[in-house]
């Protein structure tokens, strides 16, 4: 037997449909925040590390003169890329889960159309998981923004979830 939509109102006069729809532009906004938030971070840790006396192949790289194999590229390059986990998920945590949070909203991305009650549960907790983990501590006040209409988003999630 097919689910029949009935349109239970959140509030008096709007349908639900136009509640998850709201719901879903908030938390689509709040994963671009979050994405500001996670490559502005990852820029600040991106300083020009080539110094007057070396040859460079890049402002983050330095190219060895002679046939050395020095490893003089282990204090730039290796604190941004690396499996280092207190480096990794301190670093990288806001720009992976707003593309996380993007994959489940934009409809070029996302598989489904329509979420179940279970879905908006799931997208309520993971936005408290970026306000608190993945926004406010990073990119002063960007960061503390972004954390907030996470918060917001969160809110609006578990709203959407028992009311559709």
């Amino acid at each position: 037997m097919a689910r029949q939509n009935i349109g239970n109102s959140f509030l008096p006069g709007a349908k639900k449909s136009n509640f998850n729809g709201l719901t879903r532009f908030v938390v689509t906004c709040s994963s671009f925040l979050t994405l500001a938030v996670g490559i502005l971070h990852i820029g600040s840790k991106l300083t020009n590390h080539c110094k007057a006396p070396n040859r460079c192949f890049t402002p983050f790289l330095i190219w060895q003169s002679s046939a050395g194999v020095g490893d003089v590229n282990s204090n730039f390059w290796r604190t941004i890329f690396t499996f280092n986990t207190s480096v990794v998920f301190d670093l990288w945590t806001p720009l992976f889960s707003s593309l996380y949070a993007l994959h489940m909203h934009l409809p070029v991305i996302a598989k489904t159309k329509e979420w179940e009650n279970s879905s908006w549960h799931f997208c309520g907790f993971f936005y408290l998981f970026m306000a608190l983990f993945a926004s406010f501590g990073y990119s002063g006040n960007l960061g503390i923004i972004s954390g907030f209409c996470n918060i917001l988003g969160s809110g609006m999630s578990f709203v959407a979830a028992y009311y559709s």
